[in-house]
Parts: C-alpha cells; structure tokens; sequence
C-alpha cells in the first residue's frame, strides 16, 4: 500500500496502538489507518494474562474488543524494521514499505530478563504477551513449585493465581519489601500477609545465587525447591527503533504532554512512551492500561487536529485482582503521610496518601466508591483536612463536589 500525506501508521497493536486505532476510525474515517504488529495474534488484552487465562486458558478472556477496529488495516506477524523519518517510510518484515503522513509508535515494552538464569536446569518464564502466559500455564499444575523473582504487581497476581490452581509458590524480591515502586508501605505489609495467609511463602531482601536441577539458591544460602521459575522484574521501553530513526530517546521515547516526539509527525504513546508531566516538570514513564488508553485518546484528537488535553493531567490510575482483593490505586501511593479510612483487618478500606497539605494519592482495597470521589479530590489540588478524609463518617461524595471546597480545606 502506497500512504497518502493524511495516512497514518501505527507501529505496535497493544491496548495503546489498537486503542488509538478505534479513537481515528470514530473521528477520521476517511483517513488511511495502518497498524503494525508483529505478534501473529488477534487483539488480545495483556492484563487477564496474569489472572484469568493463566487459570483457565480461555481465549476469550483476552479478547480485546473496541468499536471500528474493523475498518482499521491491521496487518498482524508484520514487523516495522525501520522507520524513515525524512522519507517517511517504514521498511517491513515481510518486504517493502510503507508511507506515511504521520506515524505513531506504540512498541511498548519487553519483560526485563536475569540473564544469569538462561542456562539453568530449570525452565525460566516472564510473562509479557500471550506466547509467554501458554508457557507458564503449562507448568503450572496443583503441587509444581514456582518461584517467582520480583515482588512487583505482576509477581503478586501470578502468586495469587497459581495459589488458587494448587502449586505451591515462593516469591523472591531483592528489596526489602513488596511493590517498592508502586505501593505504599501499608499496602505491602497488607497484601505480604494476605498472601501469607494462603500459603504463599516470601524471601525479602535476597536475590538468586544459583540454580540447580530441581531448586534456586538465594544469597544466604536458602535453597528452595522449584520446578519453574517467573522472572517478574519489570520491563524494558522498546525504543530501539525510535531511536535509530532519530528520535530523543532516555528510559522511554522522550514525547511532550501531547505525545510528540522529537522528529516531525511522529508521536509515541503507551509504555514505550515517556511524557512530560507539567505538574513534576520533567518527564515520566507510566505502564499503566488506563494511562495507554488516555494517552490514545489525546494523540487521536491531536492527529485530527482538535484542541486537546494533557493525558498527565488526570491521576495516574492502576488496578489489580489477588484473590478476593479488587486493589486500585489513584495519584500517586509515595506521600509523606498515609492514613487509613476503614479498616484494615476487615479487608475493606481505603489509604490516603498526603504530601504538603494535599491529597496526592489514594489506595482502595475492596472499596471503588471511596475511590471514585478520592481521585476527584486528589485532581482538584485543593488543601485538605486529612482527619476528615479518614473519618469514615465523611460523605465522601459530598466532599468531592466542587461545591463542597469549604469542607475540606485545612483549617
């Protein structure tokens, strides 16, 4: 296909690319839409990998569905080996090329490897698409030992969800507590002992020393027995090719708060992105679904030509499922002050995270309606009173209206 100077190309179809692919069949119908993938499935959701299609395999789980992907040329195993931004042409996996008007890469990301395992004697997992969910899956049986290496979000549901088909698990984290970048102390203190509670077991502060035939041995010598082992370290942006066509490139394609890269017509969204954020005036990295999907929705308004937001102006948001726990977290969860709304032990409450006077994040377990108005506060900017916040007595709702400003202002 020959592109026109109003065609554009996505390169990537995760949640970001497919996503920003559904906003231009809505708002450009006429234009020409290209998305390149290079895996060779149909549109699947990351997210359930961890969750619902690791215990039970059904595809449907991760079917991703979103209106007018349809009418949008989704060329699925084709892969962009290079882009040029002067002739603003990608060069394909499968031979030729493509032109475009303007281009978007949405390539995401990888799962960070632990090289030094590769050759071990036992089999070695991450889980970032859906190749990597089958292979886990197939080791994953009631009694096989995993282990897993990292105590981040992803490590937590797979525990929980290997947990629930029976295998016995180890969660092995090289710092000194669980979600170091993206929980707050309490929250680690509370999901270490949910999990605990269900006969996960926990190495904090160790890292891997060896592998052997049937165990991985930390640095103090445990030796704990496996049959499989989940590298769940976090990822790595996929810039590489961003970068060799040019664009500023630092932990992330470097994009502004509309998503512009540095070279003419090419834009970056989702986890390969790294945006600049007003509010901390430098830029940042989310690898967050919800962000991928506003990032999406502000670059398909500016591709149209129509005024449009910062996606960095609304707090961050992530979720997870762990067991029985509907975990969301809004803004950011590293305050200098925490407090609890509710109660802990009943398993149903609410963290507010404060930093100078305002309410900066806010954690829920169990409890979306405190959320909701927590993430209304927490954009308004407005000072608080944080015993009122916690009380549970508070009508939250009430105290999220801008018409209730007064009732949370600090006294």
């Amino acid at each position: 296909m020959t592109g026109t100077d109003s065609s554009i190309v996505i390169v990537g179809g995760g949640v970001a690319g497919l996503s920003l692919a559904s906003e231009l069949a809505a708002r450009a119908p006429d234009r020409s839409v290209v998305v390149l993938q290079d895996e060779p499935h149909a549109a699947y959701d990351r997210p359930p990998l961890s969750k619902a299609y690791l215990l039970d395999g059904d595809a449907d789980a991760v079917a991703l569905s979103l209106p007018g992907l349809d009418r949008v040329d989704i060329r699925s195993g084709v892969r962009a080996e290079a882009v040029d931004a002067e002739a603003r042409s990608v060069a394909l996996s499968t031979g030729g090329s493509l032109t475009f008007g303007q281009l978007v890469f949405a390539t995401g990301a990888r799962a960070r490897s632990l090289p030094s395992l590769t050759a071990g004697a036992l089999p070695v997992c991450v889980l970032r698409g859906l190749d990597d969910a089958r292979a886990l899956r197939s080791h994953l049986v009631a009694g096989s030992r995993l282990v897993i290496l990292g105590g981040g979000i992803i490590g937590l549901e797979v525990a929980a969800t290997a947990r629930t088909i029976g295998a016995q698990v180890t969660v092995v984290e090289a710092l000194p507590r669980l979600l170091s970048r993206s929980g707050c102390p309490l929250l680690s203190i509370f999901l270490r002992e949910a999990h605990e509670q269900r006969g996960v077991k926990f190495h904090l502060g160790r890292t891997v020393s060896s592998v052997t035939a049937n165990s991985v041995v930390l640095d103090d010598g445990a030796r704990i027995p496996a049959d499989v082992i989940l590298v769940a370290a976090g990822v790595i942006p996929n810039t590489e090719l961003a970068a060799a066509a040019g664009a500023a490139c630092d932990n992330g394609i470097l994009v502004d708060d509309l998503g512009r890269t540095s070279l003419p017509d090419i834009w970056a969204i989702g986890d390969c992105s790294r945006a600049w954020c007003e509010e901390q005036r430098t830029h940042v990295r989310s690898e967050t679904w919800t962000r991928a999907r506003e990032q999406a929705a502000v670059v398909a308004m500016a591709l149209c030509g129509l005024p449009t937001a910062s996606a960095s102006e609304a707090p961050a948001y992530y979720w997870s499922d762990q067991y029985d726990l509907k975990i969301q977290v809004a803004g950011s969860p590293m305050g200098d002050l925490d407090l609890v709304r509710g109660d802990m032990s009943a398993g149903s409450f609410s963290i507010l995270h404060l930093a100078g006077g305002r309410l900066v994040g806010a954690t829920a377990i169990n409890a979306p309606r405190d959320l909701g108005s927590l993430k209304k506060i927490i954009r308004s900017r407005r000072p608080v009173d944080a015993e009122v916040l916690a009380d549970l007595s508070t009508d939250l709702k009430a105290l999220a209206s801008p018409k209730s400003a007064n009732a949370v202002l600090t006294a």
